[in-house]
């Protein structure tokens, strides 16, 4: 469900730009493409945050176990990755 959603939502403006509106120019078609890869990357930085506290919370998982889950299934990234620390909960635990 989590991974479901990022494509949709990458072409998502693009395509309803284009078809609604009509607008084909370079520079919207680039604002649209960035819009679409922004609301991707914050649905997937509230879902992998939400799964991992459906696993652990509700599931009882330890959180190795979910982090193991979460690779495999290509949710989650690597321990110390980059990418990770932009997920929802990495952000507000980095803030306080």
């Amino acid at each position: 469900m989590i991974n479901g959603m990022v494509i949709p939502l990458m072409i998502g403006p693009m395509a309803l730009l284009q078809q609604v509106f009509h607008i084909r120019e370079p520079l919207p078609s680039a604002l649209r493409l960035l819009l679409g890869f922004c609301l991707a990357w914050i649905w997937w930085s509230v879902g992998a945050t939400i799964w991992r506290w459906w696993a652990t919370c509700r599931r009882g998982m330890s959180v190795d176990e979910v982090q193991w889950r979460g690779e495999n299934a290509s949710l989650l990234w690597p321990r110390g990755h980059f990418f990770e620390k932009t997920e929802l909960g990495k952000l507000f635990n980095w803030r306080q």
